[in-house]
C-alpha cells in the first residue's frame, strides 16, 4: 500500500504510514492511487542568460578590484622614484647649497674660536 500523502510503500495491513504518520482507513486502501511526483518547473528561457550575466558581472567586479589594487601598489612602490625624477635636482641643489653654507659657517666658527696654547 502506498501512502496517499508522501507516496512511500507500506505494508498492506499498516494503519499508519511509517514515513509521515498519515492514518490509513479502509476506504483509502481500496482506492489506491500511485504517488506521482510533480515534474520540476521548467526555468524561464532567460534564466541561463541571467546566470551568465551575473557571472560576467562578478568577474568584472573582481577584475576592477585587481586593477585598482595594482594601481595603488604601483603608486606606493614607484611614486618616490617619480618624485625624485621631477624634484631630485632641486633637492640636490638645495642640499648642496645647505651643506656648503653650513660648512662655511662651521669653518668660520672654528677660526673664531680662541686657540689653546699647546
Amino acid at each position: 500500500m502506498n501512502c496517499p500523502n508522501c507516496g512511500l510503500a507500506n505494508r498492506d495491513n499498516a494503519k499508519f504510514c511509517s514515513n509521515c504518520g498519515t492514518q490509513f482507513d479502509a476506504a483509502s486502501s481500496q482506492w489506491q492511487t500511485p504517488y506521482r511526483p510533480q515534474p520540476p518547473q521548467a526555468s524561464p528561457a532567460g534564466g541561463q542568460n541571467s546566470t551568465l550575466r551575473n557571472i560576467a558581472l562578478g568577474c568584472g567586479i573582481v577584475l576592477l578590484i585587481f586593477i585598482l589594487f595594482g594601481l595603488s601598489c604601483t603608486r606606493a612602490c614607484f611614486g618616490r622614484r617619480r618624485y625624485y625624477r621631477r624634484y631630485g635636482n632641486v633637492v640636490q641643489h638645495i642640499a648642496m647649497n645647505t651643506s656648503s653654507a653650513e660648512s662655511s659657517r662651521q669653518s668660520s666658527a672654528v677660526m673664531a674660536l680662541p686657540q689653546r696654547p699647546g
